[in-house]
């Protein structure tokens, strides 16, 4: 049997490096696997040598074979990449055959080598990505507080100018009513000047925890500044927010705060109507409140349409 001839294989494998070299270093075939090592560069393909030189092969003795070296062969470039080759340079005289192959231990050192830095780089990837999410949380837990009254726990008055468009938007794409409920503690001022701002502060987060306890998960609750309180009520319309009101109204009223201080409140609402704006919506339900406060406090008032 006759073996194919792999010369031309040879040829197109990139891993093998073969090269013939005329004595003054003139380069007279390559194949792939040579010509890669030295694409693009601006040197002589001899210079790629670096050990042994080839100056240094030039002048070496060859043995029976004709070889002048066997084992390891260090290519360089002048950028300072470096390949490490294991083959035979065998010579006639008249030229220098180069027939070498890359390193196997060294392919392996840089696969492991890799496989580190790829290990190095997924583990530095979580920890940002959980940097990112623990941060997103602080981020999130700041905007959070920053729109909540520390006091009553209720959204503060920046929170409810943002959400109030947002609700009355949704209201209008959806078709459903929207509420809003204002109310204003009786007399508190007077709490404050008899009992102290400590204890007015008492009566503003039991109010607060009895908001949050007495009220629909759907309904938003803001502290607008001192003891003036809005509820948005998305879905109820004038005469059941006016029901809803007045249920709030008794349980402020029956409820001592403080442990020891009876408050009542006043309570205006109103129901968005046609293309009314949200600050036009407060407006109406603000007016209601003080006309409930006008009119002996602790009841509840609705809007009239169109005012």
């Amino acid at each position: 049997m006759t073996l194919p001839d792999i010369r031309d294989e040879i040829e197109r494998i990139d891993s093998v490096v073969v090269a013939r070299f005329a004595m003054d270093g003139r380069l007279l075939s390559e194949n792939t696997g040579f010509s890669r090592l030295h694409s693009g560069m601006e040197l002589r393909p001899w210079q790629l040598l670096t050990r042994p030189r080839f100056d240094e092969l030039v002048r070496a003795e060859p043995d029976a074979q004709g070889r002048i070296h066997s084992g390891k062969l260090t290519l360089g470039d002048p950028e300072g990449g470096m390949r490490t080759l294991i083959g035979n340079i065998y010579t006639n005289g008249e030229e220098i055959l180069m027939i070498a192959g890359y390193d196997i231990h060294e392919l392996e050192q840089m696969a492991d080598a890799l496989l580190d830095l790829n290990n190095q780089l997924d583990a530095a990837h979580r920890e940002l990505v959980q940097a990112n999410r623990e941060l997103g949380k602080r981020e999130e837990s700041v905007r959070r507080i920053s729109l909540t009254d520390a006091l009553t726990g209720a959204g503060n008055r920046r929170k409810f100018d943002d959400e109030l468009p947002l609700e009355v938007d949704h209201a209008r794409r959806h078709g459903y009513p929207l509420s809003l409920v204002m109310l204003d503690l009786d007399h508190f001022k007077e709490y404050n000047d008899t009992l102290g701002h400590e204890a007015g502060d008492r009566v503003l987060r039991d109010l607060g925890v009895l908001f949050r306890e007495g009220l629909r998960q759907a309904d938003l609750f803001y502290r607008m500044g001192g003891e003036e309180f809005v509820v948005l009520m998305p879905g109820l319309d004038q005469e059941e927010v006016a029901a809803a009101a007045e249920r709030l109204r008794r349980l402020v009223e029956a409820q001592p705060l403080d442990k020891t201080i009876t408050v009542t409140a006043s309570f205006g609402v109103a129901t968005l109507e046609g293309k009314e704006s949200g600050e036009n919506l407060l407006a109406r339900a603000d007016a209601a409140m003080y006309r409930a406060k006008r009119g002996g406090r602790n009841r509840v008032v609705e809007a009239g349409a169109g005012e």
